[in-house]
């Protein structure tokens, strides 16, 4: 059974330059303290926008509070198409599949996160459990990016 949720924020920067500093460092960025994805360092401050050029296969460990391993993310196919939208279709030892949309619309006082986010978990009774664990993950995500560009921004 997939499952699947949105999480939206609007932030005052605009959708070019939050591209720009999209990378894997930036997702650490928006998850710490509660988790952390590991990669190899020519990996993990590469733009996303660089992962689609040179096809990267990735594995990462997710590691809760940055050091307990949670699960093992494998990414596969991402789309990338600035500015508007990145699309990662992976699985992990959780989730036969995982799939994280990213769209960056514009708003009034600059550009709207979308994240939608479907998986179809490997053990379908844990399924309401991941969800309901992944939408806090991303709520916190969601927090993280207000807090830093609205402080970026002298908010």
């Amino acid at each position: 059974m997939l499952r699947t949720f949105t999480i939206r924020s609007e932030l005052p920067v605009s959708a070019e330059h939050f591209w720009a500093t999209q990378s894997l460092a930036a997702v650490n960025e928006e998850l710490r303290p509660l988790y952390r994805m590991t990669a190899p360092p020519e990996i993990l401050r590469a733009p996303i926008s660089e992962w689609v050029k040179h096809s990267i296969a990735l594995k990462s460990w997710i590691l809760f509070r940055g050091f307990i391993p949670v699960d093992r993310h494998l990414f596969g196919v991402i789309e990338f198409t600035a500015p508007t939208a990145f699309v990662e279709t992976s699985s992990s030892w959780l989730n036969q599949l995982w799939r994280h949309e990213r769209t960056v619309g514009k708003a009034p006082s600059g550009c709207e996160v979308t994240d939608t986010i479907s998986f179809k978990p490997r053990l379908p009774p844990l399924g309401f459990w991941q969800k309901a664990l992944y939408i806090l993950a991303f709520r916190h995500r969601h927090a993280m990016l207000r807090s830093r560009y609205v402080r970026a921004a002298g908010g």
